[in-house]
């Protein structure tokens, strides 16, 4: 037989605003965490100018390739030819870029 649990609503618990005074001083004085990971795209961003230069050097994708995965970063041709082409097409600023409209006279 199951037995229902009266739950109380989360509308209903009420915090005192001294808690919440000092939980957000805390959480202000946290320190910056450093990162230890990002994500795979971002690391080919980071590692373009050298992968850029190997290819220059003669190197294909797939044997770039091998040596990213034996150092421990995996990704596969096709996905560093579509990430270097990517990061590639970023604009310097970090942010899109629009032509202007210019009124007709």
């Amino acid at each position: 037989m199951v037995v229902a649990k009266s739950r109380r609503s989360n509308a209903a618990i009420k915090v005192e605003t001294t808690e919440i005074d000092q939980v957000g001083a805390l959480l202000a004085d946290l320190p910056e965490r450093e990162k230890t990971e990002v994500p795979l795209r971002d690391a080919i961003e980071e590692l373009q100018d050298s992968l850029r230069a190997s290819l220059n050097k003669g190197y294909s994708y797939e044997e770039i390739t091998k040596i990213l995965n034996d150092s421990g970063i995996a990704i596969s041709a096709s996905t560093l030819k579509r990430y270097l082409s990517i990061v590639q097409k970023k604009p310097a600023t970090g942010g899109k870029t629009r032509a202007k409209r210019t009124p007709k006279s």
